[in-house]
C-alpha cells in the first residue's frame, strides 16, 4: 500500500503536467496513467488499487501461497525432464535455470503495485501496431525493477546478431530500445521500448506494416509527448468517443475497460486497403508495362499446354479476397464501443457494462440476431425458490445468422451463387432444410435452472432444466419428436435400445427418454410447453419449473439468499442470472480427484511392456500432480455467489449489471466499511428497442 501523501503529490504532478486532464473529474485520483494512453487506442484497459480489494487478495494470496508450497513446479520440470536425453535434460535445465534467475530478478507485484494500463491501437501516422504498458509500482521499487528487466532485454539481444538493444534518454525519461531485424538501428521489424519516468515504468511495441525506419516508434513518440505536457497531443481520456462511454456507467474503483469496436473494425479496413495497394505498388516496372489492353494490364502468359491463358492469378486473387474482406467488414461495422467499470464494495464484487450501437444501425439484421432479442418480461416465471443457480440468456438468432451468410455468400462472393446452390443441393439429398427443419420454428432465447436433486442417487448429482423459446409451438413439437422417433430407429437398426416412453410431467406432449446403460442414472424429458422447448433432467425437475408458471408453487423471489446478494429485476430483462458459489472450492477439487481415479483406473489398465512403460509412468506422474491440486482447490471458498441483469437502455444501448458476492467470515471486522450490502442496481426502464 503506498503512502497517501507520496500518492497525492504523484497525482497533483501529472495533473501539472497534462492540462487535458481537466475532464477526468470522473475518475477516481488514482487512476493517473491513462493521461499517457494516445487517443488512437481502441482498446484501453486501466486497473488501479483499492484497499476495499486487501481481502480478496489476501485470499487469493492464500491459494498461491499453498500452490508454491504444494511443490508442483519441480513435479512437472521432473515430468518434462524425464522425457528428454541426458544431454538434452542439461541443456534444458541451463535453461531453466537462466529463465528462473531473470525472472525472479523483477517484483512482479511490486512492479504494478499501485497501476497499471494497457492499451492496443494503430498509429495514424505510420499505420502501424501499437502495444503499450505502462505501470507505477510501490514505493522505492523502480530502481530495482527497471534493472531487472534491462537485464532481460540484454538477454534477448544476446540471442541474435540481428537484434540491438540501445540506451538511451529524453527528456526525463530512460529508454532502452529492443530492436528486432537483419538491418540493425536503421531499420527493423518491430521494436520494443523499456522506459522509466521516476516510479513509471513502461513497455512500448509497435509492430509496423514495412521495415521500421528512425529512432524510434510514433506509439513510443505519442507516450513520451504525452508524459512531457506537449501541446496538440491527446489522450484517450480526453477523446469524445471515450468521455461518452465512461458517462454510461458508474465510475470505476478498481479498473476499466474500452474497447472502441468501431475504430478498430475501420483500422482493420485501413489495414487491408493498405496491404492492396503496397502489393500493387510492388509490381516492378516490367509488370506494368507488359500487356495488350490500353490500360497497361499484365498480358496472360500462355498456358503450358497450349495458347490458352491460365483462369486467373495471384493478383487478381488477391483483390478478389480483399474485396471480399473489406465488404466483410462494413457488414459488421455496427457496434460504436462498449465499456466496463469494476468497483468493490464489502465483500461485493460490482461490473458496469454499456455495449453501445451505431445510430442508425439498430434495424442491421446482424444487430437483430445478436443483441435485440425478445426480453424475458417475466424472469421468474419457471425458476423455484430452491433454485440453486438460474440463466436467462438471449443468445442469438441462428436462423438470421443462417440467412445473412446465404445472402452474403450468394451476393458478394465470385461465383457464391452457384456455392450455395450446391450446398442446398447437398442437404436436399439428405431431406433437411435447415429454415423449415429449424428456424421457422426456434427462437433461440434460452432459460437454464439447476436444482437440488428430486431423488439422490450414488452418483450425486443435481436435477437441471433447459428452455429454449420457439416461434410456433405446434410445428416444434411436430419436429422435435420426429427427430425423436428418427433417433430411435436409427439405432434399433444397429441393434441399440433407446427407450422412448409418455413422461410424467403435467403437461401434455412429454417424453422420456433413456439408454438402459443410462437408466439408473439420468432418465431426461423432452417436450414443448407453450412457447417453450423444455428439456429436464427428470418428470420431478420439470413438474417443479411447471408448478412456478401455475402459481402453485413459490419463485426464486422468495429465495432470501437471492434478494439478499443477486440481482433482482423489476421489469422486462434481456438477461439475467444467479448462481451459488459456495462450495465452488470443493467442486473443482472434486473434479480434480475425479479426474486422478479415472485417470488411474485408466493407468492401471495399461500393460507393464517395455515399450509402453514410459507412458505409464508419464500418465501416473501426472495425475500426481493433478491429486495434489486438490487441496489447493479446496481453499478457493471463500465465493458466496455471482449475479448478472441485462437490459435495453433505449435503442442503442444494451447494459449489463453484475455482482460477486464473496462470504463474510470475520466475526470480528469492524462494520464501519459496509454495515448492510449495498442496494442491487434499479434497472432502466423497460426496452424500447424495436424487438425482432
Amino acid at each position: 500500500m503506498c503512502n497517501p501523501t507520496f500518492r497525492f503529490r504523484s497525482v497533483m504532478l501529472a495533473v501539472w503536467l497534462a492540462p487535458t486532464l481537466a475532464f477526468a473529474g470522473q475518475l477516481p485520483a488514482r487512476f493517473t496513467l491513462g493521461q499517457y494512453i494516445p487517443e488512437h487506442a481502441w482498446f484501453f484497459i486501466h486497473h488501479a488499487d483499492n484497499p476495499e480489494r486487501a481481502w480478496i487478495e489476501q485470499q487469493w494470496g492464500e491459494v498461491f501461497e499453498a500452490l508454491k508450497n504444494s511443490g508442483i513446479d519441480r513435479d512437472i520440470t521432473t515430468l518434462v525432464m524425464s522425457a528428454l536425453t541426458d544431454e538434452d535434460r542439461a541443456k534444458a535445465d541451463a535453461t531453466i535455470q537462466k529463465v528462473t534467475g531473470l525472472l525472479h530478478g523483477v517484483s512482479w507485484g511490486d512492479l504494478i503495485g499501485k497501476e497499471f494500463a494497457f492499451a492496443e491501437g494503430v498509429s495514424p501516422s505510420s499505420s502501424s501496431y501499437g502495444y503499450v504498458l505502462l505501470a507505477r509500482g510501490t514505493e522505492n521499487s523502480g530502481q530495482t525493477n527497471v534493472a531487472g528487466l534491462v537485464t532481460i532485454l540484454k538477454e534477448i539481444a544476446s540471442l541474435d546478431e540481428s537484434i540491438k538493444l540501445i540506451e538511451s534518454k529524453r527528456n526525463d525519461v530512460d529508454l532502452w530500445s529492443l530492436r528486432f531485424g537483419k538491418k540493425g538501428a536503421v531499420e527493423a521489424a518491430f521494436v520494443v521500448d523499456l522506459l522509466r519516468r521516476g516510479d513509471i515504468i513502461g513497455l512500448v511495441a509497435e509492430v509496423p506494416m514495412g521495415p521500421l525506419s528512425g529512432a524510434s516508434s510514433q506509439t513510443l513518440d505519442d507516450v513520451l509527448a504525452l508524459m512531457a505536457g506537449q501541446p496538440g497531443k491527446k489522450a484517450i481520456l480526453a477523446q469524445p468517443r471515450f468521455q461518452e462511454a465512461i458517462n454510461l456507467v458508474k465510475p470505476p474503483q478498481d479498473s476499466l475497460a474500452y474497447f472502441d469496436v468501431k475504430m478498430f473494425v475501420e483500422d482493420l479496413g485501413r489495414m487491408f486497403e493498405a496491404m492492396g495497394k503496397k502489393k500493387s505498388a510492388a509490381k516492378t516496372p516490367s509488370e506494368k508495362k507488359e500487356g495488350d489492353g490500353k490500360d497497361g494490364a499484365a498480358k496472360e502468359p500462355a498456358s503450358a499446354l497450349g495458347n490458352t491463358p491460365p483462369a486467373g492469378n495471384d493478383d487478381e486473387d488477391g483483390a478478389k479476397a480483399l474485396a471480399i474482406v473489406q465488404k466483410l467488414f462494413a457488414l459488421c461495422n455496427v457496434m460504436d464501443y462498449n465499456i466496463t467499470t469494476v468497483e468493490t464494495q464489502g465483500r461485493r464484487e460490482l461490473t458496469h457494462l454499456a455495449t453501445r450501437i451505431q445510430a442508425g444501425k439498430q434495424t442491421n439484421p446482424l444487430v437483430q440476431a445478436c443483441l435485440l432479442r425478445k426480453p424475458f418480461d417475466r424472469f421468474d416465471q419457471f425458476i423455484p425458490a430452491d433454485a440453486t443457480g438460474f440463466r436467462l440468456d438471449g443468445f442469438v438468432d441462428l436462423g438470421g445468422f443462417y440467412n445473412l451468410a446465404i445472402e452474403f455468400v450468394s451476393k458478394e462472393v465470385p461465383g457464391g451463387a452457384e456455392i450455395i446452390s450446391q450446398f442446398k443441393a447437398k442437404l436436399a439429398e439428405v431431406g433437411f432444410d435447415p429454415q423449415r427443419d429449424i428456424f421457422d420454428w426456434l427462437s433461440g432465447e434460452m432459460i437454464s435452472i439447476d436444482l437440488p436433486a428430486a431423488v439422490v442417487t450414488p452418483m450425486g448429482g443435481a436435477d437441471w432444466v433447459w428452455m429454449i423459446r420457439v416461434k410456433n409451438s405446434e410445428l416444434a413439437a411436430t419436429k422435435v419428436n420426429g427427430a425423436i422417433d428418427a433417433l430411435s430407429g436409427q439405432m434399433k437398426g444397429q441393434g441399440q435400445m433407446l427407450m422412448v416412453t409418455p413422461a410424467k410431467v403435467n403437461a401434455e406432449g412429454f417424453r422420456e427418454i433413456t439408454h438402459p446403460m443410462l437408466a439408473m442414472i439420468m432418465r431426461p424429458v423432452v417436450g414443448v410447453n407453450g412457447e417453450w422447448l423444455t428439456i429436464g433432467s427428470s418428470a420431478a425437475a420439470v413438474n417443479k419449473c411447471l408448478a412456478v408458471a401455475s402459481g402453485t408453487a413459490p419463485s426464486i423471489r422468495e429465495n432470501k439468499r437471492f434478494i439478499a446478494e443477486g440481482l433482482v429485476p423489476t421489469g422486462p430483462v434481456a438477461g439475467a442470472s444467479f448462481k451459488d458459489t459456495s462450495k465452488r472450492g470443493q467442486e473443482l477439487a472434486g473434479a480434480a480427484g475425479m479426474i486422478g481415479l479415472a485417470g488411474g483406473m485408466a493407468a492401471a489398465a495399461i500393460p507393464e511392456e517395455p515399450d509402453t512403460h514410459q507412458l505409464k509412468q508419464v500418465i501416473q506422474s501426472a495425475l500426481g500432480i493433478i491429486m495434489k491440486l486438490g487441496p489447493i482447490l479446496q481453499k478457493i471458498d471463500f465465493y458466496s455467489s455471482e449475479s448478472s441483469m441485462t437490459t435495453h437502455d433505449g435503442p442503442l444501448t444494451v447494459r449489463t449489471e453484475s455482482v460477486v458476492t464473496y462470504k463474510d467470515r470475520s466475526a470480528n471486522e469492524t462494520t464501519t466499511k459496509s454495515p448492510v450490502p449495498p442496494t442491487p442496481p434499479t434497472p432502466p426502464e423497460p426496452p424500447k428497442a424495436p424487438r425482432p
